[in-house]
């Protein structure tokens, strides 16, 4: 964790409001429209987290991730891609630690 720390520092995010906990039982459908419910655990944030977490629950692929950052982004960069790639393991860890509690 001190690694990714270090990596993520050397890019420091802007606050954001995030949801946190983007698992798939947190997303209702209604027509064309999608609703984003349960929003305990919201917060000012790393985007990183919201837009790891989303790929990780959700099982994303590379190639999903690449389009993930574009759509949200308007682009993809490596700063972007690498900053990705930590925050999913950061979500994974999370998730570890939630089920030993």
């Amino acid at each position: 964790m001190r690694r990714a720390e270090q990596a993520l520092s050397r890019d420091p995010y802007i606050p954001t409001p995030c949801h946190n906990d983007l698992l798939s039982a947190n997303f209702l459908r209604q027509d064309s429209r999608i609703y984003i419910i349960d929003w305990e655990y919201a917060g000012m944030g790393d985007i990183f987290f919201d837009l790891a977490n989303l790929s990780v629950n959700q099982g994303f692929s590379e190639d999903q991730d690449h389009s993930l950052l574009t759509d949200y982004f308007g682009e993809e960069n490596p700063s972007k891609w690498a900053r990705l790639k930590v925050m999913k393991i950061i979500s994974d860890f999370q998730e570890a630690m939630w089920g030993m509690v």
